[in-house]
């Protein structure tokens, strides 16, 4: 969110999609409503972030972030994710048939990369076996 906040001020883009459901059903916030409170705090207008409250992995992140993007009118996107996920990320967009989707890619300062970096390597053979199926 930081790396995203640092573009959005840089007029990078003019509008967050904040994507992500509810990873446990003893949270508090979906993991969208999340990202959005920060921004808020951060300063960003509610008005600039659209909420996408309902995916459960990257690929509907991608897809329920698509149908919202077309329904107000936006055409691109720059996917802001983890250095270690984008290549995932680009590759669902295109698959979507993204507009010439574009990555902001930032390294995590908190994140455990020998257990992300695991499950990423678990995470794109899924996406891949489940491409040859879409």
């Amino acid at each position: 969110l930081d790396y995203g906040l640092e573009l959005y001020r840089e007029g990078k883009f003019p509008r967050f999609i904040v994507s992500g459901g509810l990873d446990r059903v003893d949270y508090k916030y979906t993991e969208a409503e999340g990202m959005k409170n920060y921004l808020v705090e951060q300063g960003v207008p509610e008005n600039a972030i659209i909420l996408e409250d309902k995916s459960t992995s990257t690929y509907e992140n991608l897809r329920f972030s698509q149908k919202l993007m077309k329904s107000k009118d936006l055409n691109t996107a720059v996917i802001i994710t983890h250095t270690f996920h984008g290549q995932r990320a680009l590759e669902i967009a295109r698959e979507l048939n993204y507009n010439r989707p574009e990555l902001g890619l930032t390294d995590s300062q908190v994140m455990s990369m020998l257990k992300y970096k695991t499950r990423e390597i678990l995470a794109y053979t899924k996406w891949k076996m489940q491409q040859l199926f879409l």
